[in-house]
């Protein structure tokens, strides 16, 4: 996860508050260690079902990369579900449910969507166009 130096550098270990908000002794990590650190927890735990919430919002492509190859390993037999604006990221998913406004508008993989040509594939789309503008 790339903490573990910042870790032991707190007063109290891994014993540390992480705000300030509880402790005037709590660290204050930045918006990508925060997610680094809930990350590192779910890895340690054994859970059947995990739930990220938009998890690599605050990572350089090169880290987001890491860590869905780091999801990927902890996920075999688990139920695992990404809630997540970008869609560059759902590629690989076994199964997308495309909402709109609390509703179910598209479900399927990413092959599937795409031939659809719906919602997913036009926002899908859209947000590759950015990475591809020089």
């Amino acid at each position: 996860m790339g903490l573990d130096q910042k870790v032991l550098a707190l007063p109290d270990g891994i014993n540390t508050c992480i705000t300030k908000e509880f402790s005037a002794e709590g660290a204050v990590f930045s918006g990508g260690e925060l997610q680094k650190l809930a990350l590192a927890r779910v890895y340690a735990q054994n859970f059947d079902v995990i739930v990220f919430d938009e998890l690599t919002s605050s990572f350089d492509p090169f880290a987001e990369n890491d860590i869905y190859h780091m999801i990927d390993q902890i996920s075999e037999n688990k139920i695992v579900i990404f809630i997540s604006h970008r869609l560059i990221n759902m590629q690989h998913m076994d199964k997308i449910i495309y909402l709109d406004h609390g509703k179910i508008i598209e479900s399927g993989t990413h092959r599937e969507l795409m031939e659809k040509e719906g919602n997913y594939s036009k926002m899908y789309l859209v947000q590759a166009e950015k990475y591809m503008q020089k």
